[in-house]
């Protein structure tokens, strides 16, 4: 489980929000790709720990029985993932939109220091591309002025996946309401 974070052109909001999500599965353009990787680039130099995922698109198509061409198609997005001990965020790469994701398992200042990273982020986003920041459960958010509203948010769902965690586990008794 994690909270996701995005950043896209406004008109890509707006079709998300009236539910017209179809994926486009036409393969990209010369420049939609040049401009994910001058974003993925730019956010490697903010970041040098980040670290670029490579697919295996001959596994990718075997498990899902496509061709390898489809494979890279489908999976063409850039993913960028964290070092390991660094805050757990995600960063996938799409020809009109980025996706941060961030697990439920922070809290307190751990929480607002990772998503003081993620916002920056974001910002550098938004700067390069002059695309919006946008948290599904608050729509567009003000990256100078939402943060303690997004960290409150997601402390929230936190302790509720904390809690089903714990469920799972069977250690319900040591939790309170």
């Amino acid at each position: 489980m994690s909270h996701d974070l995005f950043s896209m052109q406004r008109r890509t909001w707006d079709r998300w929000q009236s539910r017209d999500e179809n994926p486009d599965s036409t393969p990209w353009s010369l420049a939609e790709s040049e401009r994910a990787e001058r974003l993925a680039s730019a956010l490697l130099d903010l970041n040098p720990r980040l670290k670029r995922f490579a697919f295996d698109y001959a596994e990718i198509a075997d498990f899902e029985g496509i061709g390898e061409d489809e494979a890279r198609n489908r999976y063409r997005y850039i993913e960028l993932d964290h070092a390991h001990g660094d805050n757990a965020i995600t960063i996938q790469i799409d020809r009109d939109h980025a996706w941060l994701t961030i697990p439920y398992w922070y809290s307190g200042l751990s929480a607002r220091a990772t998503f003081l990273e993620a916002f920056a982020y974001l910002r550098l986003i938004e700067r390069q591309e002059g695309w919006v920041s946008v948290d599904p459960y608050h729509g567009v958010i003000d990256l100078d002025h939402d943060l303690e509203a997004v960290v409150g948010v997601y402390e929230g769902y936190s302790a509720i996946a904390d809690r089903i965690r714990h469920r799972e586990q069977g250690t319900t008794d040591q939790l309170q309401d």
